[in-house]
């Protein structure tokens, strides 16, 4: 047999944590805080998906290409996601290596 990829501890142990989620509807952009632990060298590669209930978008952010630049260990960093095609978001989900790390529910922005 193999050697199988798990996804098992990806959720219980994350290395990215999401911060904060919100949609901004005046900018139609969607704003994510991701903090990435310090003992995280493995990653190299995360996807983000933006859903609300009929639709998705997915970004990919990494060190050598994708919509957006991979967060160093142990950095915070904000990421603008543009919302083009897809009205209210609801969920965030973040993934790394196929195997999902976390999701939260998206908040607006907007109101206080």
């Amino acid at each position: 047999l193999s050697p199988q990829s798990s996804c098992f501890g990806s959720e219980l142990n994350p290395k990215i944590i999401i911060e904060s989620a919100c949609y901004d509807s005046e900018a139609n952009e969607t704003i994510l805080v991701l903090k990435r632990k310090i003992d995280s060298p493995d990653i190299s590669e995360i996807g983000i998906i933006i859903s609300n209930n009929q639709e998705s978008t997915k970004f990919s952010c990494s060190n050598s290409c994708g919509t957006c630049t991979l967060l160093s260990a142990g950095e915070r960093k904000t990421y603008y996601l543009a919302n083009e095609n897809l009205d209210d978001p609801k969920t965030l989900t973040i993934t790394s290596n196929k195997c999902k790390i976390q999701s939260e529910s998206i908040k607006n922005c907007n109101s206080n």
